[in-house]
């Protein structure tokens, strides 16, 4: 089986051992990981999230330093929701 496919009996397998890390703090890290518990994984994974998202804007505006913040954030949201879904969710009916 390869690297995120799910068993038959709905278990995950381990992800992919990472290129800039050894196989001892691989295993010391999903060790942390499970030992925090469900609501402290979904808590990382939505901080990990918001990072990526504060990542992918820093580099937008890197790209372009005449891009403000609230107009990079716009163009991520919609590149991420798809410009429909981006455009009812920010119309003024829907706020």
């Amino acid at each position: 089986m390869k690297a995120w496919e799910f068993r038959r009996d709905g278990a995950t397998l381990a992800a992919m051992q990472s290129r800039d890390t050894s196989a001892e703090a691989s295993g010391i890290q999903r060790e942390v990981h499970r030992r925090l518990g469900p609501a402290a994984r979904v808590e990382l994974a939505f901080a990990m999230s918001q990072k990526a998202r504060e990542i992918s804007i820093a580099g937008m505006m890197d790209r372009d330093p005449t891009l403000a913040y609230a107009e990079a954030r716009d163009r991520l949201l919609a590149r991420l929701l798809g410009k429909d879904l981006y455009r009812q969710a920010t119309s003024s009916t829907a706020r």
